[in-house]
C-alpha cells in the first residue's frame, strides 16, 4: 500500500463501539457460562455497573456476536479429502464411501409397474394386476 495512504489511515481516530455492551462482552459471556439468564445479567449490570439495559438487548448482542464468530471460523477440513492423509486413512475413507453407496442403492425403491396404459386418441385403460 502507498505510504501516503497508510499514513492517512494511521491518522484516523478509532471509531467508538456502537454498543454500550461491547466493553462488557467477556463479563456477559462468563455470566452466561455460569448459566445466568439474560434477565439476571441485566440486573447484575444495573446493580454493579450502573448500566441499564433490557434483557432482550443482551440476547441480541450475544447472538450477533455468536453469528459473527461462526462466520469467521473457517470450515473444518473434509475427512474424505485424500490430500495429506496416510494410505490407511485413504483406504478407510474409500471403504466408508463404498458402504454409503451400497446403502443408498439398497434404499432405492423398485421401479413402479405401470397401472394404466396410454394409447393416443383413446381413454386411459386400467391394466389388470399382475403377480410377477
Amino acid at each position: 500500500m502507498d505510504p501516503k495512504i497508510r499514513q492517512l489511515l494511521n491518522q484516523l481516530p478509532p471509531k467508538p463501539f456502537r454498543s454500550k455492551l461491547e466493553p462488557h462482552f467477556d463479563l456477559i459471556r462468563e455470566l452466561r457460562k455460569k448459566r445466568l439468564t439474560y434477565d439476571e445479567i441485566a440486573q447484575f449490570l444495573a446493580g454493579n455497573l450502573n448500566l441499564a439495559v433490557a434483557p432482550s438487548t443482551i440476547y441480541a448482542f450475544m447472538h450477533a456476536r455468536a453469528r459473527r464468530r461462526d462466520q469467521s471460523n473457517p470450515p473444518l477440513p473434509d475427512p474424505s479429502d485424500p490430500i495429506g492423509q496416510s494410505p490407511e486413512a485413504t483406504e478407510v475413507a474409500a471403504r466408508i464411501q463404498a458402504v454409503r453407496e451400497r446403502a443408498a442403492r439398497a434404499r432405492l425403491p423398485a421401479p413402479a409397474k405401470p397401472r394404466f396404459e396410454y394409447v393416443e386418441g383413446q381413454p386411459l385403460t386400467l391394466l389388470p394386476d399382475r403377480k410377477d
